[in-house]
């Protein structure tokens, strides 16, 4: 196992490969996949979304079901995360907890390890809801800001001085989604 200060790989390859079909990749592929990133040493794999709903046809790598995702996994296997879009989740119609509840189960009874809540920076204090339900059914949170390089270097530090005060947010990933961060933006952040 990883002291803390080493660095540690989340792997979300078919999580943001489901961009391309649909979330529907074929279970003997998904087995391979997860194999070899046991195999590699990869510390934590992102499966997949944990959407509420769509209209359109989606994969089941887009709900992962704590059923869908234990039948999967090989006997040993890396810490498993999920990814949810915090906009979905906060605007359900009975609330974000509810929203939660109703895709996630106590974390003891489930095979997912830590849940990723993709937020944009501006709604990342409303999402902080999401994070605090999620820490009480006992899941280790990660909030994704998307498109940091957007923001300025004092509101990132606001947020994330709110985010740090929450007590609720494991880890704090700063995405680059729009893929044109550049180095001196890094150093900003």
């Amino acid at each position: 196992m990883a002291s803390e200060s080493q660095i540690k790989i989340l792997d979300c390859t078919l999580r943001d490969g489901g961009y391309y079909n649909n979330w529907d990749f074929s279970l003997p592929l998904a087995k391979r996949y997860l194999d070899a990133v046991t195999q590699a040493g990869v510390h934590t794999v992102e499966v997949g979304f944990r959407f509420l709903q769509s209209d359109q046809f989606l994969g089941p790598f887009a709900f992962c079901s704590d059923a869908f995702i234990t039948s999967i996994l090989p006997e040993t296997h890396p810490q498993i995360a999920v990814m949810i879009n915090a906009k979905e989740f906060n605007d359900y119609d009975a609330g974000p907890k509810a929203a939660i509840n109703k895709v996630f189960s106590q974390k003891k009874d489930s095979p997912v390890d830590l849940v990723r809540i993709a937020t944009h920076i501006s709604s990342a204090e409303s999402s902080l809801v999401l994070a605090k339900e999620l820490s009480r059914l006992g899941y280790k949170i990660a909030f994704n800001l998307m498109q940091a390089n957007t923001a300025t270097s004092s509101t990132l530090e606001e947020v994330a001085k709110k985010i740090q005060r929450s007590g609720t947010v494991d880890i704090l990933y700063l995405a680059d989604s729009l893929g044109n961060l550049t180095c001196e933006d890094l150093h900003i952040i």
